[in-house]
């Protein structure tokens, strides 16, 4: 009998937009710290991964996004996902997008989860935003900070999210141990 698992229905996809929809890590333009980066990316082509069955919620045919799927077997992902995902969408952002259109990742971030379900900031988008280098958790917009840990709360009820999020933690938590991090401080 083929295992059934929790997924994250349309109902609370759109649940979690609303959610985040009025929330920012500052209370003014977090983009004018560093130029939108979060949105251009260091190559000019940044792209967030879709959260599986978000893919439903996003149109191929907006203009402001390019849809690519992903193959698990191909590239680096939760090795539980490994036969159980076969692809996952990755958005591009062709410049701007509309706020209420954007995928959770980009509203999530720079907040990721912690094994305890409590939220940090993410240690590998240091490179490109200020507030992932310089702030500390308590000073982000603690709004924004709540609405976060709730998604992701409800995000880990499917299993192979919540496998995600353990195996991204320990691997920020191995890295922030690599040699090239004291540079960023």
């Amino acid at each position: 009998m083929p295992e059934t698992r929790r997924t994250i229905s349309i109902t609370e996809f759109r649940w979690a937009y609303a959610r985040l929809s009025r929330v920012t890590p500052l209370v003014s333009d977090c983009g004018e710290l560093c130029g939108k980066s979060c949105c251009k990316g260091l190559d000019g082509k940044a792209g967030m991964y879709l959260f599986p069955g978000e893919e439903a919620l996003l149109s191929p045919d907006w203009d402001w996004l390019t849809l690519e799927w992903h193959l698990v077997s191909e590239r680096e992902f939760c090795p539980s996902w490994e036969g159980r995902i076969e692809r996952v969408g990755f958005v591009i952002c062709r410049g701007v997008c509309p706020r209420e259109q954007r995928p959770l990742a980009c509203r999530l971030f720079p907040l990721v989860p912690e094994p305890t379900l409590d939220v940090a900031l993410d240690s590998d988008a240091a490179l490109m935003c200020p507030i992932a280098r310089y702030a500390r958790i308590e000073e982000i917009d603690a709004g924004f900070v709540q609405a976060c840990r709730e998604v992701y709360g409800l995000l880990a009820q499917d299993p192979l999210v919540l496998d995600d999020f353990l195996w991204q933690s320990e691997r920020r938590r191995l890295d922030a141990r690599a040699p090239w991090r004291s540079l960023l401080r």
